[in-house]
């Protein structure tokens, strides 16, 4: 025996099956092959194998300092990446006078200290050990904290431009041999406590003194108009 089906019915299923599609969310997008690859970094990648090794400091040739050493911050550099995630004291040279002077002179370093070159913009740029008696290595920093490469064992009393083709803002110099020893590379992140400098997010540890953002203030230091947006953004939300 066959069932009438009345129209009535018919409209009560269909407006089931329609309230059953409203909790429906839209499918998520999925990835395609057609995403932009990551852009790659200027990077000098750390060679496998030590360059020569240097004599040690100091130089015999080494002139006697005609001042002494100017005052100037300390800052706390730590290697996080790097396998025995050194710490540095690094004389912190913030002016030109400074950076131009940098370590000459000195015949004594000690294993766990270091001197910060900070500039006020990023470009390539290009040492010398001018009157400077004990070997090195430099690091070049990007403004993140980014290490773009490094030049290891550099000799004393040189006057040879020294350098890498990528932007730094930072340049560290510490004792010949400590990166390979510590096992810092390029491509590895630096980070700095105590420098009182705004820098990107990431760079300065937790100890840091950079001027912090409006976003890291949370209300305080925001515009009216970003207040009242963020208030009626949070009034939505509830």
């Amino acid at each position: 025996m066959s069932r009438k089906v009345f129209p009535g019915c018919l409209l009560w299923v269909g407006l089931l099956l329609s309230l059953t599609q409203c909790d429906r969310s839209p499918p998520e997008p999925v990835a395609t092959a057609s995403a932009k690859p990551r852009e790659k970094r200027c990077t000098v990648p750390t060679p496998a194998e030590a360059p020569s090794a240097v004599p040690p400091g100091p130089d015999p040739r080494c002139p006697a300092d005609p001042t002494h050493p100017p005052a100037v911050p300390i800052s706390k550099l730590r290697f996080p990446e790097a396998p025995r995630a050194p710490v540095v004291q690094a004389e912190t040279m913030l002016t030109e006078e400074h950076r131009n002077r940098g370590l000459m002179y000195r015949r004594e370093l000690a294993e766990d200290r270091g001197m910060l070159f900070v500039f006020e913009d990023s470009q390539p740029r290009s040492f010398w050990m001018h009157n400077t008696c004990l070997p090195l290595d430099m690091l070049f920093v990007a403004e993140d904290g980014y290490i773009t490469g490094i030049l290891e064992n550099v000799p004393t009393m040189n006057d040879d431009g020294r350098s890498i083709p990528c932007k730094a803002k930072f340049v560290v110099e510490v004792n010949a041999g400590f990166c390979r020893k510590h096992g810092i590379k390029a491509g590895q992140k630096l980070k700095i406590e105590g420098l009182a400098l705004a820098a990107p997010r990431g760079l300065l540890g937790n100890g840091g003194l950079a001027q912090p953002t409006p976003a890291a203030r949370g209300w305080r230091g925001l515009r009216p108009g970003a207040l009242w947006k963020r208030w009626a953004c949070a009034a939505h939300a509830r």
